[in-house]
């Protein structure tokens, strides 16, 4: 005994010894790098394995491989086959036999992906090889065995982008046994979670569970599959499947396959209804006799279908609803099918006293004209229906009625449109009431006979409370494309009821009035709405109540009446808060797209309340006041050309502000009054901010804005005026903001002829008064005439003429005078000398002058200055120039300081623009007995400076003169009255003048001087 248990142990030492021995020599790495490369070889490709180890004991008593974290990846680097763990155990004495066997495989967590890419390549074209070396054959192959393959949680993912479909398979768990050989023999037992399958963007099959248990035989070289034993389950439903499926490389495989299902609970066809429908069949009990078998035999081909012969009973069929009263029983029906018809030979159910029973027959099932047959007879008390089926959970609590169906038809399915069929309906004392309401639809009567030809409603009708519909005709052709009908139509209901047998959410909407209304519709189905050829409709007492609504409507009245293509609107009116609204009139064709009306509208609104029923935000934040209508409108509501409006439209107390306002809109009222021809308005009065504005006139041809027009003659023309007591430009306008982008002016296709007066207007901090003025425009200029305004402690007077020749290159003229202006701030504000000149600076006094200005304006509306023309005269009074560049350098050159600030008793000239150049002529100054006369030229743009000039100076600045141009010039320069005439020449800039003599004029003088003396002094001699 003892010598046994040293025996054994020495031997588990062994296996201990030699366990450890593999596990140390077969290292990860040391596997790794003997296996996969023979991979990747073989698959062209390399392939991610996280880890490979030896086992024993999982594979116990034979030593195994284990291979964690496997995947093979496509050319994007995406799995193509992946799984969490493999583990292979393989005998070793069978080799010696020239057989593999496997005694068992283990993967856990494969999944397999195939994608088929929109230019119909695959992820697997790397694994298929053009060119495959036909094995030589060997007098011996080896046998493989695989006695056991386990998979657990397998899935396979389909995705084709050129059919645009998809099919998954996941939760696959399968124990399969193969033996590969000669012959390919395999026992299978799996089980699927769930199938789905889209095709084209639609869902065939979702969910579905299968099960396989099956044992097969393949013959390779025969290309013959022999299912000996197969159960093929669908949600549990089983199929016993046998037969062969052959030469399936040609291009006409062979199919013969038997299946036979039987079962003495026929309720196991429900388990192929979808899941989505297992909380309504769970717990539902059946029973009766089912039977479905079949065979298929044939090849398949493309277009040929192989033949088949299927049958399938149920006899006794019984099933209950245990939450009802009364099964449906007595349920049978027999369906055979086969490639030339499918016969629905009997089909027949009864439930709690009710009987359906039908039959049908479609012959040549697979060709485009097949032909079909069908019956179905009934005869059912509704008030039974709760008992085997449950209508609460569809929300019906009462449903009763005798209703009997007797239909036959019959015809060709490409052509349903040409079916004969004969059958009638009826329905007696129907009640109908929904659970969450608490009154019931009763009365419900029907009586429709029909054939092919027509269907006659002798009567439709129902009551609820005190509200009644009913309804009766006929409908001619109703298998036509455009079947036509002839029906009359009344009802009559108090809204208010409604909620009490129609489930309303009154949080949501509310309901009251009498409707009373009654049609004839005689037409077509494409034109349901025209077809009504007479009717009448009178509501009253309305009341509409709904959530999207600020405010519900009241008090709504409307009476109407149609008859033919006229509808007649006696009364029609309703309230909403502190609004309301009445119409009258007629509508012609109003049915047709383009209906021609003549309605009178009368109303008021309290504008606050418009936010309640429109959102204004952002554009408005708030909006107060009141708006007055009385308005008669003509004509097509297709053509708003030919519609003629008569009435008014009075406003008042409105206010309002908002982002799409620069300033808050305040005290606007006004009266519109609209004829067909123009538009008057009689009063209109609003601040704008702090400005105002009161506007009173015409608009003739008001329509003519929709329209083309060749001459001034036909379009709009308003004729009107406009007064503003303050109107505040800087207030409406951000001079300082820099826009990049240009302006495109466009004048309105309109003519105008408007006077204006405004006391006060502000522009650029500079008020100017009592504007006064009158203008016209036209579709290309517009024009101020007559314009007057006090400004800068002066006044302004003449005409303006703004061309628009083109909408990015515009023109400018005015013609007018300036009297006694402010020289400072008038200069400050129109710097007419050049930007750079300041002149303002360096006067004061009064300015006057007449202009003739004009300058074309480009897309920035800035003067073009090489376009700038102009010519006028100006002179200043009661002046005082002290610091003016020209003026210090004076000083300087002759050393009088008083000339640095001089009290100017006259300064006038004249002067013109040509070509950025301003040219002055006849300019006189004079300070006492001291004076300046000047020609010459100013570049606007470059501010270069050309002037000569004649200084008169008085015999005080003698000394002076003469340390500049000596005594003798001085003394050639002195007039008799004693005045100093010094020619002088500036030059240079504005900004920094030059001033010199100008030595030929004094070299003459001094010549002429010489010439006197000597003839002076011969005449003395």
């Amino acid at each position: 005994m003892k010598l046994f248990i040293k025996i054994l142990a020495g031997i588990l030492l062994f296996f201990i010894i030699l366990i450890i021995g593999l596990n140390i020599y077969f290292t990860d790495e040391r596997l790794k790098s003997m296996i996969v490369p023979q991979i990747n070889q073989a698959l062209d490709r390399e392939v991610q394995i996280d880890r490979m180890s030896m086992t024993f004991f999982r594979t116990f008593p034979r030593f195994g491989l284990q291979v964690n974290g496997f995947m093979l990846p496509d050319d994007e680097g995406e799995p193509v086959a992946e799984f969490d763990e493999l583990t292979a155990s393989v005998r070793i004495f069978p080799l010696l036999r020239d057989e593999i066997s496997i005694s068992r495989l283990n993967v856990i967590n494969p999944n397999l992906f195939y994608k088929v890419f929109a230019d119909s390549t695959t992820n697997i074209d790397f694994l298929l090889t053009e060119d495959i070396e036909e094995p030589e054959e060997t007098e011996r192959g080896y046998t493989i065995q695989i006695p056991r393959l386990d998979i657990h949680n397998a899935g396979i993912f389909y995705t084709d982008a050129v059919s645009e479909s998809t099919i998954e398979l996941t939760g696959l768990n399968a124990d399969i046994s193969l033996i590969f050989s000669d012959l390919i023999e395999s026992t299978v037992d799996a089980n699927l979670e769930s199938f789905s399958a889209n095709y084209g963007g639609t869902q065939y099959v979702t969910n579905l569970a299968l099960s396989l248990q099956q044992q097969s035989v393949i013959n390779m070289d025969d290309e013959l599959l022999t299912l000996a034993d197969g159960t093929f389950s669908i949600r549990g439903l089983a199929l016993d499947i046998s037969g062969t499926f052959g030469k399936w490389s040609s291009e006409a495989p062979e199919i013969d396959f038997q299946f036979h299902s039987t079962s003495d609970n026929f309720g196991e066809l429900l388990r192929l209804a979808p899941s989505e429908y297992d909380e309504y069949l769970q717990g539902l009990e059946s029973s009766g006799s089912l039977t479905f078998e079949g065979n298929i035999s044939g090849i398949l081909t493309e277009g040929e279908i192989p033949g088949f012969d299927i049958t399938a009973e149920v006899t006794d069929g019984y099933l209950m609803n245990p939450d009802l009263q009364e099964p449906i029983r007595d349920i049978n029906f027999s369906l055979i099918a086969n490639n030339y018809q499918v016969s629905l030979n009997r089909f027949s159910a009864t439930a709690a006293g009710n009987r359906l029973n039908a039959s049908g027959l479609l012959e040549r099932p697979f060709d485009e004209d097949a032909s079909f047959s069908m019956n179905v007879v009934g005869d059912i008390d509704l008030e039974t229906i709760s008992q085997f089926y449950p209508i609460d959970q569809v929300g019906i609590e009462i449903l009763t009625g005798l209703l009997a169906v007797d239909m036959d038809a019959a015809g060709n399915i490409q052509y349903p449109e040409e079916a004969l069929f004969n059958g009638s309906l009826t329905l007696q004392n129907g009640v109908f009431k929904y659970i969450e309401v608490p009154r019931p639809i009763e009365n419900i009567e029907a009586d429709l006979q029909a054939d092919q030809n027509r269907i006659i409603i002798n009567k439709t009708s129902f009551r609820a409370s005190d509200n009644r519909f009913s309804m009766s005709g006929s409908i001619t052709e109703p298998l036509a494309e455009m079947p036509s009908f002839d029906i009359d139509a009344d009802l009559d209901f108090d809204l208010e009821t409604i909620k009490d047998f129609y489930p309303i959410d009154e949080d949501t909407l509310m309901l009251r009035g009498q409707l009373i209304a009654d049609a004839r519709l005689r037409g077509q189905a494409d034109q349901f709405l025209r077809a009504i050829q007479e009717s009448n409709i009178r509501f009253q007492n309305g009341y509409v109540a709904h959530r999207s609504l600020g405010a519900p409507l009241e008090e709504i009245t409307f009476i109407a009446g149609s008859r033919n293509t006229r509808l007649t609107i006696n009364e029609s009116s309703f309230r909403t808060g502190d609004n309301n609204l009445s119409m009258t009139g007629t509508v012609d064709d109003f049915l047709d797209d383009d209906p021609v009306f003549d309605l009178t509208l009368d109303g008021s609104a309290t504008l606050a309340d418009v936010s309640t029923y429109y959102s204004l935000e952002p554009w408005i934040n708030e909006l107060s006041g009141f708006a007055v209508m009385n308005l008669n409108a003509r004509g097509p509501a297709g053509d708003p050309k030919q519609i003629n409006l008569n009435g008014s439209l009075r406003l008042n107390e409105v206010h309002a502000s908002g982002d799409s306002l620069a300033l808050p809109v305040s005290n606007l009222e006004g009266i519109l009054s609209v004829q067909p021809d123009a538009m008057t308005l009689e009063h209109f009065f609003m601040h704008y901010g702090t400005s105002d504005f009161t506007l009173q006139g015409r608009l003739q041809n008001y329509l003519g804005f929709m329209q083309e027009h060749e001459t001034a003659a036909t379009m709009p023309a308003i004729n009107g005026s406009y007064h503003s007591r303050l109107l505040n430009l800087d207030e409406m306008f951000d001079w300082d903001e820099e826009d990049e982008d240009p302006l495109h002016i466009e004048l309105p296709n309109m003519t105008s002829t408007v006077t204006a007066q405004i006391d006060t207007l502000m522009i650029f901090g500079v008020p100017i008064y009592n504007i006064r003025g009158s203008g016209h425009t036209g579709p290309e200029q517009l024009v101020i005439d007559e314009a007057s305004a006090v400004m800068f402690d002066g006044t302004a007077n003449g005409r303006l003429v703004w061309a628009v020749p083109q909408p990015d290159y515009t023109n400018l003229q005015f013609i007018g005078e300036l009297s006694e202006l402010q020289v400072n701030a008038f200069f400050r504000e129109f710097p007419i000398l050049g930007e750079n000149s300041r002149f303002e600076q360096h006067v004061t006094g009064g300015f006057s002058a007449n202009v003739d200005y004009y300058t074309e304006l480009d897309e920035y509306i800035d003067p073009v200055m090489s376009s700038t023309v102009a010519e006028g005269s100006f002179g200043m009074t009661r002046a005082r120039l002290r610091g003016h560049p020209v003026q210090e350098r004076l000083a300087d050159w002759l050393g009088f300081n008083e000339l640095r600030s001089m009290a100017l008793d006259e300064w006038d000239a004249e002067f013109s623009i040509r070509e950025s150049v301003l040219t002055l002529t006849n300019f006189r100054l004079t300070s006492d007995n001291i004076g300046i006369k000047l020609d010459g030229t100013q570049h606007l743009e470059t501010d270069e400076i050309d002037f000569t000039a004649q200084l008169l100076l008085p015999s005080r600045f003698r000394s002076g003169i003469a340390s500049v141009i000596s005594s003798r010039a001085v003394d050639a320069l002195t007039r008799d009255d004693g005045i100093i005439v010094v020619p002088i020449r500036i030059t240079g800039t504005m900004g920094n003048p030059q001033i010199s003599p100008r030595q030929s004029i004094i070299e003459d003088l001094l010549r002429d001087a010489g010439r006197d003396a000597l003839r002076r002094l011969f005449d003395r001699n």
